[in-house]
Parts: structure tokens; C-alpha cells; sequence
């Protein structure tokens, strides 16, 4: 027994001593702002502007319109179905080749309606996504994929 209790507090000790004597000393140098073009760290976070933002924000709804009948189908028979009306919207823009990609993401809480038919809809829990990729080519945005679903987790993880 007194040979694990040593054991235990020469373990302790080692930690210790190794917290208090490193055996490199190196600095970490802090950038205050990462997002300069000259003081190095991150590369710069690409915004689409604000024009061409409001004409994806458009075409982004033109595109899930048949996507949000379809849930609006499935509200109607009782399934489960995604609120596309309320979806969160995202976007992550990159800038190649001189033309702006982005990737769309509507997130969405599923939801149930109740058997009756009437009354106000409950979540199931889950939540999730519909994808899509575009690229702004001759002065508007093109569909660079098919849109599909993505199960993102819980309503909970979300949070």
C-alpha cells in the first residue's frame, strides 16, 4: 500500500515540477486583430456584397421554393417535416478563380403536426438541412449542385 501512495505523489511531484520548470521555453505571439491583409494569422474572411448578397438571398428562395411545397405536403398528410419557412440561413462564400462560390445551408427544426390535425405543431427534436452550391457567373447565381437534405442532430445540439 505505502509503495502506490509514493508512487502516486512522485507522479505528483514530476507534474509539478514539469509545470514549473518547461524544458522549452517558446512564445506564443497574439495577434490583436487576425483579419488584417498585413498583420499576418487568418486570411481575410471573404464577404459576398451586399448586391449580389440580396440576388442569392432571391434565387437561395426561388430554388427551395419546391423543397418547402414539399414539406408543406407533408405537413398536410401528418409526417414529420421541416420548417423551411423559419430555416436558418447560411452561406460560406469563397472567392476562386476571380468568381464567387458559395455554399447555402437552410437549417430547420422538424415538426410534427398533431393527429387531430388542429392545434399548433410539435418538434420532434431533430433538425435539418438543406444544402446547396452556387457560383455567380454572367451576372447572376448558378446552381452548382442538386440541393439535398443533410440530418443535422437535435434541435437541443443546436443550441
Amino acid at each position: 500500500m505505502g509503495a502506490k501512495c509514493s508512487g502516486i505523489l512522485v507522479a505528483a511531484g514530476l507534474i509539478a515540477a514539469a509545470a514549473f520548470f518547461p524544458i522549452r521555453a517558446g512564445a506564443i505571439e497574439v495577434k490583436k486583430d487576425l483579419f488584417t491583409k498585413g498583420g499576418g494569422g487568418a486570411a481575410p474572411i471573404a464577404r459576398v456584397p451586399p448586391t449580389l448578397e440580396r440576388s442569392l438571398n432571391q434565387t437561395v428562395a426561388d430554388d427551395s421554393a419546391p423543397y418547402d411545397d414539399e414539406e408543406s405536403e407533408k405537413k398536410s398528410a401528418g409526417q414529420p417535416y421541416a420548417d423551411l419557412d423559419h430555416a436558418k440561413f447560411v452561406y460560406v462564400p469563397r472567392m476562386v478563380g476571380g468568381t464567387w462560390n458559395v455554399q447555402v445551408r437552410l437549417e430547420a427544426t422538424e415538426y410534427l403536426m398533431p393527429k387531430s390535425g388542429e392545434g399548433k405543431p410539435k418538434p420532434t427534436g431533430k433538425r435539418r438541412a438543406l444544402l446547396m452550391g452556387y457560383k455567380y457567373e454572367g451576372g447572376k447565381w448558378v446552381s452548382t449542385e442538386k440541393p439535398k437534405w443533410l440530418d443535422v442532430g437535435s434541435a437541443a445540439a443546436a443550441r
